[in-house]
């Protein structure tokens, strides 16, 4: 029965948050509609809900705070009690504790009541006797509903309930770790997983016939051949469509991690006295839930920092002749195969010369002229324009978590920020998790694999095309000067190009001179926005599709390396971040 009772406290914590999310979109809601009577229905069956499912698991902190909040609520409802600031801040501070009680649950905790918080709903509620408020009403208990579908007998709730009133197990203890995230699946997206699963195993059974037919010789060897080779071509689109399946099973709209942003905004409004309409554009936009878990943190920065940085006060705003009111827009759409996120504010937009002057400060060189150069200073860590630090920014922490979790995901940024006319961010993330199509190239006796999404194209060149200027090497590429590196020496610390362009192992009497390419070099173009870079490899092996896996623990101190794959042979072969070589 404790295992039973773990799944389903497991289940009530996970939804549960879900309503506090839900409830804090209403509460925001409310406090530019007080008078809609749906939203206040809403917010009222979230805290119901909660209260009397955990009163069921005895957390009865948890219970008791949704309760107070509940009754002040039922105030409001009933005319009895203004909807004012007052009561949406308690409001929304009892969604904040309840949500780090579910915290504290989950990690084994003890939970206590926050004795300020109920001091602080007690002194906003209508002391009048006569009110009618809400009362702790009996409820079905979810151990009735379980004994009512038969998943359990009453015995066995009975026997739980008297295990935790004796104290033999903690109500914190029944919750297992939330180190396994769930994904709620539209019922059409698993049948159509099923279906598929059910060809796979006909093209299983085809291959099965066609190889009994050979080993008893009833079909000749280029017959074999070409049914192996159409049950070939049908595996394949199978293998596609599958994929395919998986990603729309594990994709979830932006809603759910663009809710949570409007109570920050809200709260950082009201702290500097700033006016701010926060608008959402393309919540219905799905998103892998990997990508979209590991966005949430970025995202964050950048909200705080268009509310902290972007948007000025109402008398900027004013002096300016701009709207009291800033706008900040969160935005998601597709653009093929990509996600694109854009942030747009319209306010005071990025001072560029205050970049130059912290950036000189910390002895970086920076031509000014470079304007793409200079936003991008943003990104650096440790630097900010904020000569004050705050407790939502200024110590120049938060922008290069940005562009670090972008490149994780081999994405790019776009910063554009007009001055005074504000800033608009665009991330472009690849929406192709797990399966990649790659270039295979050799470098030495190692294969090597490039995203292919980073591959401009693969030339073959006259090694007197070559020039060097100082330590480094440029050739020409479709009327301009890029830069030149060697895969070899970029990977292996023990090779060096020697002056006259050879290239030599240290510590040996090898000797790769341009005159041993044969007459031609292989070089891979690559980019970044909008810079190229060639790189020399040995040879181009060709392109194909792999599912792409993290890098393993004996390898994770490679800067260059993305992931890794494995080849027909069972070889494993790295997955290099072009990008990385730009630096």
């Amino acid at each position: 029965m404790t295992d039973k009772l773990d799944d389903y406290l497991s289940d009530f914590i996970e939804e549960s948050r879900e309503m506090l999310e839900n409830a804090s979109e209403c509460l925001l809601r409310l406090e530019k509609s007080p008078d809609n009577l749906d939203e206040i229905n809403a917010l009222f069956r979230a805290l119901h809900t909660i209260k009397g499912s955990a009163g069921f698991f005895k957390l009865d902190c948890i219970s008791e705070h949704a309760h107070q909040a509940e009754n002040l609520l039922d105030q409001v409802r009933n005319k009895l009690l203004a909807f004012s600031a007052e009561v949406v801040d308690s409001i929304f501070a009892t969604l904040d504790f309840i949500a780090s009680l579910f915290d504290r649950c989950e990690q084994g905790q003890a939970l206590e009541l926050n004795e300020e918080l109920l001091r602080r709903i007690a002194r906003l509620s209508v002391p009048d006797d006569s009110v009618t408020r809400v009362t702790r009403q009996p409820t079905m208990k979810l151990g009735e509903i379980l004994v009512g579908r038969g998943a359990v007998t009453e015995e066995d709730v009975n026997e739980a309930l008297e295990q935790q009133k004796s104290g033999q197990v903690p109500p914190a203890a029944l919750v297992l770790p939330r180190d396994a995230a769930t994904i709620r699946v539209r019922e059409d997206k698993i049948m159509t997983m099923a279906n598929l699963s059910g060809e796979l195993l006909v093209a299983r059974n085809t291959y099965e016939y066609i190889l009994q037919q050979i080993a008893v010789g009833r079909i000749e060897a280029d017959t074999a051949l070409k049914l192996l080779n159409d049950n070939l071509h049908f595996l394949t689109r199978l293998a596609s469509d599958v994929h395919n399946g998986i990603m729309v099973m594990s994709m979830v709209p932006v809603k759910g991690i663009f809710q949570k942003f409007g109570r920050i905004v809200r709260d950082i409004a009201n702290k500097q006295g700033k006016k701010i309409a926060f608008i959402l554009e393309g919540e219905d936009t799905e998103v892998d839930k990997r990508v979209g878990d590991m966005l949430s943190d970025p995202l964050i920065h950048l909200i705080r920092n268009a509310c902290d940085h972007g948007l000025e006060t109402i008398h900027e705003r004013r002096a300016a002749g701009k709207p009291e009111e800033g706008r900040l827009v969160l935005r998601a759409a597709h653009q093929g195969t990509d996600l694109i996120i854009e942030i747009i504010d319209d306010g005071r937009g990025v001072d560029r010369r205050k970049l130059l002057a912290k950036a000189r400060g910390r002895g970086l060189k920076v031509d000014k002229d470079n304007d793409e150069a200079v936003l991008n200073l943003v990104f650096v860590a440790g630097l900010s324009t904020n000569d004050k630090a705050t407790d939502l920014s200024g110590r120049g922490v938060g922008m290069d978590v940005v562009m670090n979790c972008v490149n994780a995901l081999q994405g790019k940024v776009m910063l554009s920020s007009p001055p005074g006319e504000g800033t608009t961010l665009t991330m472009t993330i690849p929406m192709s998790m797990g399966v990649n199509t790659i270039l295979l190239v050799e470098a030495g006796e190692a294969s090597y694999a490039l995203p292919f999404e980073q591959v401009v194209e693969v030339v073959k060149l006259n090694p007197g095309a070559v020039k060097k200027v100082k330590d480094n090497y440029f050739i020409h590429y479709r009327g301009q000067v890029i830069g030149l590196k060697f895969m070899k020496a970029l990977l292996n610390s023990d090779f060096e190009i020697q002056e006259g362009g050879d290239g030599v192992m240290k510590n040996s009497a090898i000797r790769m001179p341009f005159s041993d390419f044969n007459g031609e070099m292989s070089v891979v173009i690559i980019s970044r926005g909008q810079s190229l870079l060639g790189i020399v490899v040995d040879r181009f092996v060709r392109n194909m599709e792999t599912a792409v896996k993290p890098l393993p623990a004996a390898l994770a101190g490679n800067e260059f390396a993305n992931g890794v794959c494995v080849l027909g042979n069972g070889k494993l072969v790295l997955v290099l971040n072009g990008e990385r070589f730009f630096n």
